[in-house]
């Protein structure tokens, strides 16, 4: 079992601006571990860390948190810092904690051969685990599943009153504006987020199960959600979400265009890591074979190790050709993203 030695909830509004937060504690004598900072559900990834510790006789320790607050925390730290990995849902965190200095670059044999280029940083500092799509999803008794092709369909005025999303502090939806203005430019990406928030049926609110669930029940006809959420609805136990689950269904833009928009969960090794080959080979062992399948099993996302399938729920879904923009330019475009989200009111 992993020992979570130091587990909280970090949000981002603190009483007084205060983060009254310890630092990563210094375990019993032991050069065999891993300290981790997480930006993960700790339930998703346990059952990765329990394999990675039962297969090598590695302790792991993992603190679990807020993103943006755990790169604050581990900037303060500086070379004082016990942690060795960010386990991170986003490429675009890990640009930011690379921007900031916060990395290190890794070279092994090992990821290089496992993991396609497309995948992972170009100067090796971060690499990612899984793939993370996020198409459109439309309600089936209100909408044909070619009513709309791509993303900027969604800011068509015959849309008007008809479309969901979560807030703009949401990093899935800032990437993906970083992502349609890599491609568009800042003309052609204000005018589609303008138009979508036009087109809402309400404020910007919930998460993507919310979303998922506003869709089901006609709230609205449209909204984009990460796919695990969709696949894990439909393999729950309770009634109600699967039946929210089956009323939806998926349309995959921009295929005779860019591609669908991805983005991945990822993992990089922090600049000041005491225990680099331990964490190293961490990295090594989520690339698996092993690894990999629990990532496409239990947590629903697509393997990036070629050769590893695609859990049956995902792949009932449909196929679909991704964005093959590099994913440095999610956390690049990142900052011009939300400020044009802000000026056009996306809140």
């Amino acid at each position: 079992m992993v020992r979570f030695f130091l587990r909280f909830c970090l949000i981002s509004h603190l009483f007084n601006g205060l983060l009254l937060l310890g630092a990563l504690p210094i375990s019993e004598a032991s050069a065999q571990q891993v300290n981790i900072y997480s930006f993960r559900h700790d339930f998703l990834v346990e059952p990765l860390l329990n394999r990675f510790e039962d297969t090598t006789g590695i302790m792991v320790n993992i603190v679990s948190g807020n993103a943006d607050v755990m790169i604050k925390r581990l900037a303060a730290e500086g070379a004082q810092s016990m942690t060795d990995l960010l386990l991170t849902v986003d490429a675009g965190r890990l640009e930011r904690a690379k921007a900031l200095g916060l990395l290190q670059p890794v070279s092994s044999a090992k990821i290089e051969q496992a993991l396609p280029s497309r995948y992972r940083d170009k100067d090796k500092m971060w690499f990612g685990l899984s793939v993370r799509a996020r198409p459109i999803l439309y309600n089936r008794q209100h909408v044909k599943p070619w009513a709309v092709k791509d993303y900027t369909d969604l800011s068509d005025r015959r849309w008007r009153g008809r479309l969901c999303l979560r807030d703009s502090k949401n990093i899935y939806n800032q990437s993906l504006v970083a992502g349609y203005l890599a491609h568009k430019g800042a003309a052609q990406t204000r005018l589609w987020v303008r138009g979508m928030v036009a087109n809402l049926a309400q404020r910007p609110q919930g998460n993507d199960i919310d979303q998922i669930k506003y869709v089901a029940a006609a709230v609205c006809h449209f909204s984009v959600v990460n796919t695990y959420y969709l696949a894990r609805l439909l393999k729950s136990e309770n009634p109600q979400e699967q039946a929210a689950a089956r009323q939806v269904g998926v349309i995959w833009p921009d295929q005779e265009g860019d591609g669908t928009h991805i983005n991945v969960s990822a993992v990089a090794l922090a600049r000041h890591a005491p225990n680099r080959e331990a964490a190293i080979r961490f990295i090594e062992f989520l690339l698996t074979e092993d690894a990999q399948r629990l990532y496409s099993e239990q947590i629903l996302e697509y393997p990036v190790v070629s050769g590893v399938p695609v859990a049956e729920i995902v792949k009932s879904l449909g196929p679909f050709r991704e964005d093959t923009l590099s994913l440095n330019a999610l956390g690049i475009y990142n900052a011009q993203a939300r400020q044009i989200m802000k000026e056009e009111g996306w809140d």
